[in-house]
């Protein structure tokens, strides 16, 4: 076999011979961007070999290469000035592009565009050229060069078209030479100062997130001179706005740079603060450039004889902390919907009143039995139902409401109204019907009065259908006779039928969405939903109670029968229930599957137990049930400072399901009937308690348990937020207070609760202390976490320092 490829010279044929020049454009636009992207190779003199080549002649190739892929549409000549005139036009438009970008008029994108643009325009030419009959194609080899140089010295006359492709090439030389000269001598070179921060390693990534007060922590810092001229620069470090650190930085030439490790000692706590790295060029009081990170100061325990040393030796005074007065806290808000009231003084008179009429909005006359509410979305509400004419009178507070009213029948209608104390307002509203079949009332009234005085199978076509199928056994597929099947339109008519021999049934109705049931003894009921139209096809299948469930109940402490004790077997969308004989026997018949079966009695503690049961089995299951002894009684008072409480929630509870509770009366007293056992009691909130009081009680007992608060039950300062209001962040509502303090370090500890109890919300809202703007605690208030007692470390400074509780929104 011969080879493909021959060496005649210096030609070379075969069959890559017609693409090897797109090779060489691939190889050249890869080494162009080796040699200008890539340290070290883009500090060499090769950077500008290889990158002239694409800006000034492969993408113009390639794209002359697809619009002329055979040989003998151009000359060499033709062809290679075309190609430097469209790659300078390709380049000049594409850096007109790049420069209104985003990326600007520099190499990184420049190189990148062209790069793109020249493999997209070689893999046209490799595909056009695939359609070419491989002797007509255009290939490269290097006796191009010599038909080159011996069009150059012919004496034959250039034709008109390579005069002007001369010209052109000239001509476009000139003016790209023109521009980028232009560009050198009026272009200014960027001045800018880099500064930065770096983690672990000396790296951009891994940057600490915690640091410990009084403790030496460090970061190294960059800063880079690319100003033109010598600058003076000074670095400044701060912590939540607090300066921890200041340092004059040497002098730095153009193109000089100063890295190290700056060393800070944080002075103040705080949760997710803003260490914030600030430089200063020159004799500037503004920030030249500045980073920052997020972290948490915190104590470390292992540094507690230095913190002992800052500690306050005269702790400052908080006013009202108990917020037993109502004074000494300033409430406020940005949102203009946060509210906040102290508890203890807090009183809703109900002096208003808001009456009115809710009447059908095309009729004119009043609904009766309509229900209407006001509510002020911040958890007062009032409702009342109208009488026969639609009248109705609420009592209400002074405040801004929403008003609603609903009937059955009727398109909900909703205002919002201000009413000021001892105010009579009159609202009337206006509810529209809802149109069954979406027709006109008229209409309705003609299609009510057919469906009333004719019988179904004279039922206008547009309204009447057919329902019809069978009622089969699920296991056998065998008729169910006699099972009773029931229709329920969603427009409140009803029809049944009973099954026949074969189990069929059939129904004319009214056609639209409706409720198909089927019922026979001893089987479990099937229940569907289907919108009916036209004739309609269900077939129905009920699954029978073919397994049988039996035994005896007996008493867990004597062994004795237990008679009249209630059974229930459950499964998913069925159950059944019998009771015990005189003899404690029970038997329940029950589907197959997996089933529960309870028992309960009176003066019992109820019992479950869960299984499986094939179909048909007979399955024997005896159950035990413990008597509740007889109740213990706990009584006692509830004070506080030696002032006896009334309406103080008290709860007994084994903290594993067992809960009892009642309040305490008008002198104080509580007595509460519990079971026997190890037992807890809190008075709620129980954050008002030190402890919960832990207690045994035998069966029958009576104990005494007096209760001492720590606090007033109604002494807490309340921050309510409507709910149906959106929040949007950097909301919040609170009460400050100013504190006047030296410098040191001291311990806050204050009780703290939310009414929200779902998780839906998490990462929203959340409680907050700041103190000097600076948060030192903060929690979300998604969750049921109840009263929280905390206790948290902080820095206060010399002079006056601003306590923040607030509720915000992130």
């Amino acid at each position: 076999m011969k080879n493909p490829f021959v060496i005649q010279g210096i030609k070379i044929k075969g069959p890559s011979a017609t693409s090897l020049d797109l090779g060489f454009v691939l190889l050249f636009t890869f080494l162009a961007y080796l040699f200008v992207l890539v340290p070290p190779l883009n500090q060499t003199p090769l950077r500008i070999i290889f990158a002239l080549p694409l800006l000034l002649f492969l993408p113009g190739y390639v794209l002359i290469a697809a619009m002329f892929p055979r040989r003998e549409e151009l000359s060499v000549i033709e062809r290679f000035t075309l190609s430097i005139g469209l790659s300078i036009a390709i380049f000049v438009f594409d850096g007109f592009a790049i420069s209104v970008t985003a990326w600007r008029f520099r190499p990184e994108p420049i190189l990148l565009s062209l790069s793109l643009i020249t493999l997209i325009l070689t893999l046209i030419t490799f595909l056009v050229r695939l359609r070419i009959p491989k002797e007509e194609r255009f290939y490269f080899d290097f006796s191009v060069f010599s038909r080159f140089f011996e069009s150059l010295r012919s004496d034959e006359k250039p034709t008109d078209i390579e005069r002007a492709l001369v010209i052109a090439l000239v001509g476009s030389i000139i003016i790209a030479s023109g521009m980028l000269i232009y560009a050198k001598v009026t272009f200014e070179e960027e001045r800018f100062t880099a500064f930065y921060i770096l983690g672990e390693g000396g790296k951009a990534e891994n940057y600490t997130t915690e640091l410990h007060l009084l403790e030496p922590s460090s970061m190294i810092v960059g800063i880079e001179n690319y100003e033109h001229a010598p600058a003076n620069y000074t670095l400044q470090v701060n912590l939540g706005g607090y300066p921890i650190h200041k340092q004059q930085i040497p002098p730095l030439a153009h193109g000089e740079k100063w890295k190290n490790n700056v060393f800070f000692t944080p002075k103040h706590v705080a949760k997710h603060a803003k260490l914030e790295f600030l430089l200063y060029k020159d004799s500037s009081t503004n920030p030249y450039r500045s980073v920052h990170l997020w972290i948490d100061s915190l104590i470390s325990y292992g540094n507690l004889a230095t913190i002992r040393k800052y500690a306050l030796s005269v702790l400052p005074t908080i006013k009202n902390p108990d917020m037993e007065l109502e004074s000494n806290w300033t409430f406020t808000e940005n949102a203009g919907y946060f509210r906040g009231h102290f508890t203890k003084f807090y009183r809703i008179e109900e002096n208003a009143t808001v009456c009115g009429r809710v009447t059908d909005n095309t009729t004119g006359e009043g609904i009766a039995n309509a229900r209407i509410s006001v509510n002020n979305q911040y958890g007062y509400e009032k409702y009342n139902t109208t009488s026969e004419n639609g009248s109705y009178v609420i009592k209400t507070i002074a405040d801004h409401f929403w008003l609603e009213s609903r009937a059955n029948g009727y398109e909900r209608n909703r205002t919002e109204f201000d009413i000021a104390g001892g105010q009579t307002l009159v609202a009337n509203m206006t509810n529209d019907p809802i149109m069954v079949f979406n027709m006109t009332l008229e209409e309705l009234t003609i299609i009510n009065e057919t469906i009333e005085t004719s019988p179904p199978e004279e039922l206008p076509e547009e309204v009447s259908a057919v329902i019809k199928g069978y009622v089969v056994n699920n296991e056998t597929g065998l008729p169910i006779v006699n099972a009773s099947v029931k229709i329920r339109s969603d427009y409140g008519f009803e029809w049944s039928a009973t099954a026949d021999e074969k189990g069929y049934f059939e129904i004319i109705v009214i056609s639209g969405p409706s409720r198909v049931e089927a019922k026979a003894d001893g089987y479990m009921s099937n229940s569907t939903r289907y919108d009916i139209s036209g004739e309609s096809v269900v077939n129905l299948r009920l699954t029978h109670e073919n397994s049988i469930i039996k035994g005896h109940i007996y008493d867990n402490s004597t062994g004795a029968s237990v008679p009249n004790a209630y059974i229930r077997v459950s499964s998913a969308g069925y159950s059944n229930y019998t009771r015990s004989n005189a003899s404690g026997y029970y038997t329940v018949k029950t589907i197959a599957g997996h089933i529960k079966l309870d028992i309960s009695k009176e003066g019992y503690f109820g019992n479950s137990t869960e299984f499986n049961i094939s179909y048909g089995e007979d399955r024997a299951i005896d159950m035990m049930i413990a008597p509740i002894p007889p109740p213990s009684k706990i009584s006692g008072y509830v004070c506080y400072k030696g002032t006896r409480l009334p309406g103080a929630k008290v709860v007994v509870s084994d903290h594993e399901g067992y809960e009892k509770s009642t309040l305490t009366d008008s002198n104080g007293y509580y007595e509460i009937e519990t079971v026997p056992g190890h037992l807890w009691l809190d008075v709620l909130p129980c954050v008002y308690m030190d402890s919960s009081v832990e207690f045994s009680i035998k069966s029958g007992q009576t104990a005494t348990l007096n209760v001492e608060l720590d606090a007033f039950p109604n002494s807490t300062y309340q921050i309510d937020y409507p709910s149906e209001t959106p929040l949007k962040r950097g909301y919040y509502g609170g009460i400050y207070q100013d504190i006047v303090s030296e410098e040191g370090v001291a311990t806050l500890s204050f009780k703290v609760s939310d009414s929200h109890r779902s998780n839906r919300s998490e990462g929203y809202l959340f409680k907050q202390v700041l103190l000097n703007d600076l948060v030192i605690w903060e929690d979300d208030v998604a969750g049921d976490e109840g009263w929280q007692r905390v206790k948290v470390p902080i820095t206060l400074d010399n002079g006056t320092n601003r306590l923040m509780l607030r509720v915000y929104a992130k």
